[in-house]
């Protein structure tokens, strides 16, 4: 997953690429970030329920992990040791060598 900071943009936000090399990559060559894109749904969408869940509404629904712990009823640590657990289990799969399937 990359870096990227929030600003505001005429009342919505937007997203400032903080890693330049990310940032240049992804202008050069779109279909590199459309992959890269795909690769971290993949490895999110391997996740159990309990862990997808607590990435979707910490990081596209933007709620604070105590808001997490509120919406979905469990203590404050189980959201914190859940979300924990569902980085490394992503970052594990995104840095694992691709094995490519050929088919015959």
């Amino acid at each position: 997953m990359s870096a990227a900071t929030a600003f505001a943009v005429e009342g919505g936000f937007g997203l400032l690429a903080i890693d330049g090399d990310l940032a240049t990559r992804a202008a050069g060559d779109p279909f590199k970030a459309i992959l890269d894109r795909d690769e971290v749904i993949r490895a999110m969408a391997s996740l159990d329920e309990d862990l997808r869940i607590v990435i979707v509404l910490h990081y596209w629904a933007d709620l604070t992990l105590e808001g997490v712990a509120e919406r979905v009823g469990w203590p404050i640590g189980t959201v914190k040791s859940r979300l924990h657990r569902a980085l490394s289990t992503m970052r594990s799969r995104l840095e694992a060598p691709v094995v490519a399937e050929v088919r015959r």
